[in-house]
C-alpha cells in the first residue's frame, strides 16, 4: 500500500508541478508579450487580470496538492533526517533551501496578486490610461520563474545525492 501512495504522490506532485509553472512560464514568454503587441495599454490589462483569474483557482489547488504531496514524499524519503536537523546531510540542507525558495514563491505570488487587484481597480480610476501594471507582472513573473527553475535545479539535486 505505501508504493501506491509514494507513487500517486509523485504523479501528484509532478502534475502539480506542471500546472504551476506552466501557467507562470505561460504568461511571462506567451501570454503577456502577446497581449502587448496586439493591445497594448489598458486592453493588455484587462485581458492579462482576465487570464490570471481563470487561471487563479487552479494553480492556487496545484499549490495545494504540491504542499501535500510534498510532505508526504518528504516524510517518506529514506534520507530525510527529521524535522529541524536541516543540515543533517546534503539532501536535507538541499530540500531545506528548497522550501525557502517555495516559500519565497508565495510571497511573489502573492505580491503579484496584490499588483493585479491594484492595477484592475486603477485601470477603472485612469479612463482608459495604462496604469503600470504591465511592468510590475512582468518583474514577479520573472522572479517566480526564477524561482521555479531553482526549485526544479534543487528537486534535482537533492534526488542526486
Amino acid at each position: 500500500m505505501d508504493t501506491i501512495w509514494t507513487v500517486l504522490s509523485l504523479w501528484l506532485h509532478g502534475l502539480a508541478t506542471v500546472v504551476m509553472l506552466g501557467f507562470f512560464l505561460l504568461m511571462q514568454f506567451i501570454f503577456l508579450p502577446y497581449f502587448e503587441e496586439q493591445a497594448g495599454g489598458e486592453a493588455a490589462e484587462a485581458a492579462v487580470n482576465k487570464i490570471y483569474g481563470r487561471f487563479m483557482p487552479w494553480v492556487a489547488a496545484a499549490f495545494v496538492v504540491f504542499i501535500a504531496s510534498g510532505i508526504y514524499l518528504m516524510l517518506r524519503d529514506p534520507h530525510y533526517p527529521g524535522f529541524g536537523r536541516i543540515f543533517a546531510n546534503a539532501w536535507a540542507a538541499a530540500m531545506a533551501i528548497k522550501h525557502v525558495v517555495v516559500v519565497l514563491m508565495l510571497a511573489i505570488g502573492g505580491w503579484l496578486n496584490i499588483a493585479l487587484r491594484r492595477g484592475a481597480a486603477s485601470a477603472a480610476h485612469a479612463g482608459g490610461r495604462e496604469t503600470g501594471q504591465i511592468s510590475r507582472v512582468k518583474l514577479a513573473l520573472s522572479a517566480m520563474n526564477l524561482c521555479a527553475a531553482s526549485v526544479l535545479l534543487l528537486t534535482a539535486i537533492a534526488q542526486s545525492v
